[in-house]
């Protein structure tokens, strides 16, 4: 299992609080707060967690972004939500995936 200190390097917006602070963007609190939690009470990846990821280097994002200190885990997650956000229309996610990243990069702000 991993630290929470050393996982909390790679949070733009999980701290490691219990709640979420105000001036942070509560979906991706959320986000960072189950990738924390889960790498740090678990070993191993559960099910759902391997079909996700699946449907993320299915989708082609596999080396979407790479080298930019995101864990892969945490991209899969707001993939998965925006898929949501995007009536799990797949298509449409793929596209409008980029801008929303961008938008998580960017503090929630455009």
């Amino acid at each position: 299992m991993a630290k929470m200190e050393d996982l909390l390097k790679h949070c733009r917006y999980y701290n490691g609080a219990e709640h979420c602070p105000d001036d942070v963007h509560p979906m991706f609190w959320a986000i960072e707060r189950h990738w924390v939690k889960a790498k740090t009470t678990s070993p191993e990846p559960k099910d759902s967690d391997c079909c996700i990821m699946k449907d993320y280097i299915d989708a082609g994002l596999e080396n979407f972004e790479k080298d930019d200190d995101v864990s892969i885990v945490i991209k899969v997650l707001i993939y998965e939500w925006y898929q949501k956000i995007a009536g799990f229309n797949r298509e449409n996610a793929i596209k409008g995936f980029p801008k929303f990243y961008a938008y998580y990069k960017n503090g929630g702000t455009k």
